[in-house]
């Protein structure tokens, strides 16, 4: 069995181009960035990522667990209703209101991440 598992673990490692464990990627991207600006790390003022861009990110994490929290207290809600044999249809469409919210925050969210806005139009 484990002569089967070393064999995986270095076929792995010659199909992911003799990368053998995950740091590998880590110091391999450092690594490009010294050769290239001569430095480990962005200084304060050439930073790739503006306030802007980190508050987009912020308000959309705070309003994707808002809703998170929120739909998940109207779903509690709507179970209650449901054991006291009530038809309320306010909960579920609370429900599926927070769901839509979470979802296009998620969404926005991984937009401005993928894009790295460097700031709002006409400020570039």
């Amino acid at each position: 069995m484990a002569a089967v598992v070393l064999l995986c673990y270095f076929a792995t490692m010659l199909w992911a181009n003799n990368e053998l464990s995950p740091p590998e990627s880590v110091v391999a991207t450092q690594s490009l960035m010294l050769v290239h600006d001569g430095t480990l790390y962005y200084d304060l003022e050439h930073y790739p990522f503006t306030e802007w861009w980190i508050g987009t990110s912020i308000a959309g994490f705070l309003l994707l667990v808002a809703s998170w929290l929120g739909f998940v207290y109207f779903l509690a809600a709507a179970q209650q209703q449901n054991a006291q044999h009530r038809r309320n249809t306010f909960y579920r469409r609370a429900q599926s209101i927070m769901l839509l919210l979470c979802g296009l925050s998620l969404a926005l969210m991984i937009f401005s991440m993928a894009n790295r806005f460097t700031g709002p139009p006409g400020s570039v």
